[in-house]
């Protein structure tokens, strides 16, 4: 029996959520098993350098003192990685493919891992992700007399299911530090704290997290219109974005932007934009929205401590002077040096050096690396609310 449209959608449901959730890929996982039944064992498997923001290993259906075996005496010894490096992005392969049953058999791998687990040597999966800093594995085991009746469906729904999961690694990724650096002190307060929104040209809604939700409900900073469109209390700001999410629909995957909204009831919040390509994701439970258009905008909105008690936080912290405090925040907010100095009325050149003058005392080496900094105050420090004024 094929899988039904029902369950294709359940899943990919669970795998966009753990694009700006990383720590529910559990639930990925677990998702897929129940697509086929317990027939199937599930994971996902891999590295990123350059983040640490998306799964190591997640796994479902395997017995518990198995997968401790395994990390404790086979991680190095997988006979089906001998050919991962062969592989290609989006390739499907069955586990025989990977390694022939003659080679599999010999080894001390299947003897203690597959064989005891009712000899669960068949199923396969696909490689996801591979770089020089990444590699990301998803795929499947099943038992020798379950391979007739589930093999092929389950590679036909690794087939199906990795573009969207390549795409939410994708976002893992731009969410936990290189294009949203500015904002992102690490993953498990974003995934807590933030507020996120993926709208496509129109403004609509095609996924919120669940603290967006809350501020839906809120009315503020975000509400929705009657047609499910996206509204922002601020208007400049609505336009801004609105006027973005028209330039991502032309192809322009650059735009990355940053707003300060003021609330009605003393609450601020950062708000950060980011435009996203999604053209690879050739099956998708957004629908109709993907064969009309690729361009999407992602959007994130913070709560902030009141601006003059976090800059005292961040001049305590950090060592800085009441104008070095200052200037850390307003990049911070997305703000080049020049932006800053027409803001302050003084040189770029003064802008320059007071920069330097800041890294230089908070041990820096990078602006990304102060703003990391800033943020990680902003979203953490336990002093903020009682913080005092920059003096």
């Amino acid at each position: 029996m094929p899988v039904t449209v029902e369950q294709f959608a359940d899943v990919s449901n669970h795998i966009l959520a753990a694009a700006t959730e990383p720590d529910r890929w559990q639930q990925v996982v677990d998702s897929l098993g129940r697509v086929l039944g317990p027939q199937v064992c599930t994971q996902i498997m891999g590295y990123d350098l350059e983040t640490n923001a998306a799964p190591l290993a997640y796994a479902s259906g395997y017995d518990p003192e198995i997968l401790e075996l395994y990390q404790e005496h086979y991680l190095d010894e997988n006979p089906y990685a001998l050919n991962f490096q062969a592989m290609t992005v989006g390739q499907v392969a069955s586990s025989t493919e990977l390694c022939p049953a003659e080679v599999m058999k010999k080894t001390g791998f299947y003897a203690d891992l597959l064989r005891p687990s009712e000899d669960i040597y068949y199923g396969g999966g696909t490689l996801l992700l591979r770089d020089e800093n990444r590699m990301f594995l998803f795929g499947g085991n099943m038992r020798a007399k379950d391979q007739e009746g589930h093999e092929q469906r389950w590679l036909s729904l690794c087939a199906r299911i990795a573009p969207i999961m390549r795409q939410s690694l994708e976002i893992n990724r731009m969410i936990s530090g290189l294009s949203f650096e500015k904002w992102a002190a690490d993953q498990h307060k974003l995934g807590s704290q933030t507020a996120v929104v993926l709208v496509d040209p129109e403004m609509r809604i095609h996924y919120a997290s669940s603290e967006a939700e809350r501020l839906i409900e809120r009315g503020e900073p975000i509400q929705t219109s009657l047609g499910g469109k996206l509204r922002l209390t601020s208007s400049s700001v609505q336009t801004c974005i609105a006027q973005l999410a028209r330039l991502q629909s032309k192809g322009k995957q650059s735009v990355f932007r940053s707003w300060h909204i003021d609330g009605e009831r003393g609450q601020s919040w950062t708000c950060r934009a980011i435009g996203l390509c999604l053209g690879d994701m050739d099956r998708s439970p957004f629908g109709a929205f993907f064969d009309r258009s690729t361009a999407a905008l992602l959007l994130a909105l913070k709560a902030e401590a009141p601006v003059l008690e976090i800059g005292g936080v961040v001049q305590r912290a950090l060592g800085l002077s009441p104008v070095e405090a200052e200037i850390a925040l307003l990049l911070a907010d997305g703000m080049t040096a020049a932006e800053i100095a027409s803001h302050r009325s003084v040189s770029i050149h003064t802008v320059r050096n007071q920069i330097k003058s800041a890294l230089s005392k908070c041990g820096c080496r990078r602006q990304a690396d102060l703003v990391m900094a800033v943020e990680k105050l902003r979203i953490s420090s336990p002093e903020a609310p009682n913080a005092g004024a920059i003096t």
